[in-house]
């Protein structure tokens, strides 16, 4: 493999680690501010916004060990935010919140396949 193409992976997987990083910070912070009391959903947002930040912190140790942890966040993400939308913890009467929700698991989608794209090539 060249040293180009081994740069290019690198780069793309610092990209996708500080989108994370970024997303779950942003997300954790927004539940601070707009929830003044703790409930069944800032918890599980909580823990939605950890998990961004876990798996792109782990992702910068470009380890295939610590890509697979990342992608089992990133799939308990996904999971968690469809069970929100299901039982009615996460709420949809809004348009901005539908579309936060369509974000949200779009966003964690992409994050999933780069990773699995990616880990071929970890060490």
């Amino acid at each position: 493999m060249s040293n180009k193409s081994t740069n290019k992976v690198h780069i793309s997987v610092i990209i996708i680690a500080s989108l994370m990083l970024f997303s779950g910070l942003g997300e954790t912070v927004v539940v601070f501010l707009t929830n003044s009391n703790v409930s069944n959903s800032s918890i599980l947002l909580y823990i939605l916004g950890f998990s961004y930040i876990f798996g792109g912190i782990l992702i910068f140790l470009m380890r295939k060990w610590s890509f697979i942890i990342s992608i089992i966040f990133l799939f308990g993400n996904i999971v968690l935010r469809i069970i929100m939308l299901f039982t009615g913890i996460y709420p949809t009467s809004t348009a901005i919140e539908i579309f936060g929700y369509i974000f949200g698991i779009s966003f964690s989608l992409f994050f999933l396949i780069s990773l699995i794209i990616q880990i071929k090539k970890a060490k």
